[in-house]
């Protein structure tokens, strides 16, 4: 839905309509992280009656917490690499998403040669995503700069339902 509704606006040059759309799903996408980070909190408590780990039980659970709270944070801030294909800036999300990739495979072979856990493992993840959407948000509002995030100002229902409906009509 980022890609179609940021080029419809972008092709005509609706500034006020890319606010809306990119405040409309970045507070979506918010809420449902918010559900999430509940979700995470809830199955790192459950763990235990589900997985014999014996003593690696507590790694798991804070494991699983930062994993969860990792894709929370990178839900919304997802949207900033739809906007750089949507503005075909294909050249830019890929030299990120490579650089990121080798800096993540680089830092986890690291860290398993030198004997560290599933935690520190889960950490250079989290780390290395969160960097990795910076930098997508850094390049997006460069290429879209009058983007401007306020949820009070740019927040449009109408548009929240016509964004349904067009993804369960794409899925």
């Amino acid at each position: 839905a980022v890609v179609r509704f940021i080029s419809k606006f972008g092709a005509g040059r609706d500034a006020d309509g890319i606010n809306r759309f990119l405040n409309t799903t970045s507070a979506l996408f918010s809420v449902i992280a918010l559900v999430a980070v509940v979700v995470t909190v809830v199955l790192a408590l459950l763990l235990p009656y589900f997985f014999d780990l014996g003593t690696n039980i507590r790694d798991a659970q804070i494991a699983l917490l930062i994993c969860g709270c990792g894709f929370s944070i990178g839900l919304p801030l997802s949207i900033p690499a739809g906007v750089l294909r949507a503005m075909q800036r294909f050249t830019v999300v890929n030299s990120i998403n490579v650089s990121h990739m080798l800096i993540r495979g680089t830092a986890i072979y690291i860290a398993m040669t030198a004997g560290n856990s599933l935690i520190w493992l889960a950490v250079i993840t989290v780390v290395t995503n969160f960097s990795q959407s910076v930098c997508n948000l850094q390049a997006a509002r460069r290429i879209v700069p009058e983007f401007e995030l306020n949820w009070f100002r740019h927040f449009d229902y109408q548009l929240l339902s016509e964004i349904g409906q067009y993804s369960l009509h794409s899925s």
